[in-house]
């Protein structure tokens, strides 16, 4: 994380509380949240199957309202803003990648990094540049032509972080981006992220449950029951054999000024 950033939260999560309503009961899924994540930082979330870290993301992601509370990106409080910013910070302002890659199965791997250049109205030379760019950086420009179902799972999800990539957004959410994934294909999705954020300073958070994944990160967030329960650094965060990006990084950085 780039150390002059850290007095600068690019989030900022109030009070934040989400309730559900299933059948005469109501589950407080995230329950009273506070916490700042600096522009630049990896944050990772961690906890066991119904903590409320997915639930959080969502909130992050403006896949979600919360009940109460509030929810700054940036200058935006998610919680308040009207459907059009919520369509605008969805578009630019946060990438997704999940953990089953979510790809179209009838889109070659090029159309579907494309898909999200396409949904802004971003010209087709241009996004077909840039999607060709985004595979190159992810290793996988000799496959841009193949479907989802002629992809291994761990190129499915390069893929699916290139078209996370597609508009440039600020902050990356990632929600159990290895779970479907081997160890060894797993450790190679980490390391791309890992490189993205330190080499294009993307903010970073990634839901987990796997230690491994979240030895990567410079902040580990614990929830239980929809709180958090413990904040630790990461001394020495996993960052060996990050992949070298930087060549078609910085075409990407310039083509974003």
């Amino acid at each position: 994380m780039n150390e002059t950033n850290i007095d600068k939260p690019i989030i900022r999560l109030i009070n934040l509380t989400r309730r559900y309503k299933v059948g005469p009961n109501v589950v407080e899924a995230v329950a009273g949240i506070d916490l700042e994540i600096a522009a630049g930082e990896f944050v990772a979330l961690m906890g066991a199957s119904g903590s409320g870290k997915s639930t959080l993301l969502n909130l992050l992601g403006g896949l979600d309202t919360p009940s109460s509370g509030e929810v700054w990106v940036g200058e935006v409080n998610l919680a308040t803003a009207k459907r059009n910013i919520l369509d605008q910070h969805r578009q630019h302002t946060v990438g997704f990648v999940f953990q089953s890659f979510n790809l179209l199965s009838t889109r070659t791997a090029l159309e579907n990094v494309e898909m999200p250049m396409l949904l802004v109205g971003e010209r087709a030379a241009a996004r077909r540049t840039r999607a060709h760019e985004l595979l190159a950086q992810i290793g996988l420009a000799q496959r841009s032509d193949h479907l989802p179902n002629a992809l291994s799972g761990g190129e499915q999800q390069r893929v699916a972080i290139a078209r996370a990539l597609a508009n440039n957004p600020l902050i990356l959410l990632a929600d159990e981006p290895t779970g479907n994934l081997d160890s060894k294909n797993g450790a190679e999705v980490m390391r791309i992220l890992r490189s993205l954020n330190q080499e294009r300073g993307l903010t970073l958070i990634v839901v987990t449950h796997d230690p491994a994944v979240a030895a990567y990160a410079d902040r580990v967030v614990r929830l239980l029951d929809g709180k958090i329960v413990e904040i630790s650094m990461n001394a020495a965060p996993t960052i060996e054999a990050v992949p070298p990006i930087t060549p078609v990084m910085s075409q990407l950085q310039e083509a974003s000024v």
